[in-house]
């Protein structure tokens, strides 16, 4: 990118623009935590992973998703769909994003009306994709397979799993994405005596029901919780 920016030639940039074949299309976007419908506005928006398309086409509902690793300029307007990628303001800096970048973004259709958990959950991939590494053999008392966590169901997402700050336990950090009531499963690959929610200095507030490797967890609509898992 080598477009400068100045008081006489204003601000360039550079857009990837999709035209989107829906009417009735509301779009919606990404924010920490949650989601939210967006004004109906020229300007770009700030989103995180994802922004969402969502109208009718031959009176059935479809929608289209945006997912992107590191930008977050969007909008929706006049039929067309928009991710800002590169603008070259002068002011206080006056050689704002010159040079080589690498972008990544990709568009997720799908049938139906706006799916906030299958997107979120689209867009962690796309954000984080699986790796593997070869490791040599060794002797050892684990299985071929092995899940150290998992969380359920779709409209539950894990945010952060740390260990604990007075090194007795780990902390697990949840919210749901669907913006409705959820009985969240949460099922450990190691033992444990005992779960509870707990707040942000990982004091404990409620002891949780827990059934040999599994803990369960009422979460409100588009509720954030952390849990203790001693």
């Amino acid at each position: 990118w080598r477009q400068y920016g100045s008081p006489k030639v204003g601000v360039p940039g550079l857009n990837v623009v999709f035209p989107v074949n829906l009417t009735k299309a509301l779009s919606t976007r990404e924010i920490p935590f949650g989601h939210i419908e967006n004004p109906d506005v020229s300007h770009d928006l700030p989103a995180l992973k994802w922004f969402n398309v969502s109208g009718q086409s031959a009176e059935r509902d479809y929608s289209l998703a945006l997912l992107n690793d590191c930008k977050y300029g969007h909008n929706f307007t006049d039929g067309k769909l928009r991710l800002n990628l590169l603008r070259s303001s002068y002011d206080p800096d006056p050689v704002t994003e010159q040079g080589q970048h690498t972008v990544r973004f990709s568009l997720y259709p799908y049938a139906g009306e706006f799916d906030p958990a299958k997107v979120t959950r689209m867009a962690f991939d796309f954000n984080m994709p699986l790796t593997a590494d070869q490791a040599p053999t060794q002797c050892g008392d684990l299985a071929k397979s092995f899940t150290l966590l998992s969380v359920g169901p779709e409209n539950v997402m894990v945010s952060g799993f740390k260990q604990a700050e007075n090194g007795k336990g780990v902390v697990l950090r949840l919210y749901e994405t669907a913006n409705q009531e959820v009985d969240a499963l949460i099922r450990c690959g190691f033992s444990f005596k005992r779960a509870y929610l707990c707040d942000l200095y990982e004091r404990p507030l409620k002891e949780l029901a827990t059934d040999g490797d599994a803990i369960r967890l009422q979460l409100q609509a588009g509720e954030l919780a952390s849990l203790y898992i001693e």
